[in-house]
């Protein structure tokens, strides 16, 4: 074999191991190209989340602004409401305190009526005791009506009566005193005109 068809020979060979290297570069590419197409899906995925999320972000974030904005709203109507009702309290507070003063001056006012009425009461007592001694110390000839002190007459608005507890009295002046109280002015007994009764007779003692 000469050299030129030993040339023409390995040409043939390194041909032939080139076409070898260019189908597997073929294949490489094409798998090359399959990864790049299913990485681009994947990039196209991420991004339709990415983008879906982004939207939901944005929702959410109206929607919280929109919940902050009522709330606001709502501190502000809460405030008020608050602000009412202390001024509510203070003039509560303050009607309470007045009444309560007004009830402590009618107590004292009361407890004081009742000191008066009650040093009245033991002055009346008292003399109606007086009168009472006197008028047994005396030994007087006529009965004389305990109220007045003055006799009393046979018949006519001043005659002699009884209360049920047996004391006489004149009749004008034990019914005049029986409207303002209801106890007999000598022993203290419950006492009625329906008690009355007419005592005839003179110089009863």
């Amino acid at each position: 074999m000469d050299s030129k068809d030993l040339s023409l020979q390995m040409l043939s060979v390194e041909s032939q191991n080139q076409k070898l290297e260019l189908n597997q570069l073929k294949q490489q590419l094409g798998h090359a190209n399959q990864d790049n197409q299913e990485l681009q899906k994947a990039i196209e995925k991420v991004t339709y989340k990415y983008q879906f999320a982004n939207s939901q972000k944005e929702q959410l974030t109206i929607e919280l602004d929109g919940m902050i904005l009522k709330l606001e709203e709502h501190d502000i109507k809460f405030k008020g409401v608050v602000a009412k009702l202390e001024e509510q309290i203070r003039s509560m507070q303050l009607i309470i305190s007045e009444s309560q003063q007004q009830i402590a001056q009618k107590e004292q006012m009361r407890h004081q009526l009742l000191k008066d009425l009650e040093a009245q009461e033991q002055m009346h007592l008292q003399q109606m005791e007086a009168q009472k001694q006197s008028l047994e110390d005396n030994n007087l000839e006529k009965i004389t009506c305990s109220i007045c002190l003055e006799a009393w007459d046979a018949n006519g608005s001043h005659r002699v009566v009884s209360l049920a507890c047996g004391h006489l009295f004149g009749d004008s002046c034990i019914r005049a005193y029986l409207m303002r109280n209801n106890d007999c002015p000598i022993c203290r007994q419950m006492a009625y005109t329906q008690d009355l009764r007419y005592i005839f007779g003179r110089n009863i003692h």
